[in-house]
């Protein structure tokens, strides 16, 4: 773990070395093998709440998505690169934020959360305002 750990405080490291890393340290922080990806290990991790489940299992118990831990790690990178003094030409907007208000806002993900027929389903169930059409 310390030598993923440790290449966030080296400078011009590219996104995909950052993302890698960031899913490497998930994996071990997780308890996954060397040759786990992020994928497998949630499924397994998955799979075995279910079996021993006595209530619905939620999905905060599981491991991180690769695109939620990507974000994260870049989001990390740049944030240690600022605090180093070593963010020089680095655009957070391509390290994982977005400009919003005057602000830098964490991007989550670049998938939307479901289709939008589905996410109309579920705010209509929800607020029971809405009229078929």
């Amino acid at each position: 773990m310390k030598p993923c750990a440790s290449a966030f405080i080296l400078q011009n490291k590219s996104q995909e070395d950052i993302s890698d890393l960031g899913k490497d340290l998930m994996v071990d922080l997780f308890g996954g093998k060397s040759n786990d990806t992020l994928s497998s290990l949630r499924h397994i991790i998955f799979t075995k709440k279910v079996a021993t489940a006595k209530a619905f299992v939620t999905p905060e118990r599981l491991s991180p998505t690769s695109p939620a831990t990507r974000f994260h790690s870049l989001w990390v990178y740049f944030e240690i690169m600022v605090w180093m003094g070593m963010a020089n030409d680095m655009n957070p907007t391509e390290w994982g934020w977005k400009q919003e208000n005057n602000q830098l806002i964490p991007l989550m993900t670049k998938k939307i959360a479901a289709p939008d027929e589905l996410l109309k389903i579920i705010h209509c169930k929800l607020f029971r305002g809405c009229k078929s059409s």
